[in-house]
């Protein structure tokens, strides 16, 4: 739907949108790990800020910034969104049903983890603090470990 929306405006138009919504500074809630296993925390973190080898699974930190609040200009954050909005993305890259211009970095990395494995990365980015005063970082963090299309 979104796609559709933004196809149809000028440039100039959602240029000035971005400049808006980007110098937003929003309030975040924090997110309780109440009932998530501390070995599933464990492999949530690990996955983002370390990946997997054995897995072929970077970490997400290695394209989302360090502080995992995303990369200028078009890398999103991980943190201060929900659980179940991170879940629904992942499994629409998994199906097939979200794509970006290939290579597809994102539906490649999706397809690549485990259920278990997604439900560690989405339980432990809902459960972390967004850092006060923090932004996306300048640029996307170089050298990429996936060939990725959208930010090529």
């Amino acid at each position: 739907m979104m796609n559709y929306l933004t196809e149809r405006q000028p440039d100039a138009y959602l240029a000035e949108l971005a400049e808006y919504f980007s110098s937003q500074q929003l309030p975040y809630d924090t997110v309780s790990a109440q009932g998530v296993p501390e070995a599933t925390l464990a492999r949530g973190r690990i996955l983002v800020k370390d990946g997997d080898e054995s897995t072929d699974l970077p970490a997400c930190s290695a394209c989302h910034g360090d502080n995992l609040l995303g990369a200028l200009p078009a890398v999103p954050g991980l943190l201060g969104v929900s659980r179940s909005y991170l879940d629904a993305q992942l499994a629409a890259w998994r199906t097939g049903l979200r794509r970006a211009q290939a290579p597809d970095c994102m539906a490649t990395i999706a397809k690549r983890m485990t259920p278990a494995d997604i439900e560690a990365v989405t339980a432990w980015l809902a459960t972390q603090a967004v850092p006060e005063g923090s932004g996306p970082q300048a640029a996307v963090p170089s050298p990429q470990p996936v060939e990725c299309g959208s930010i090529s």
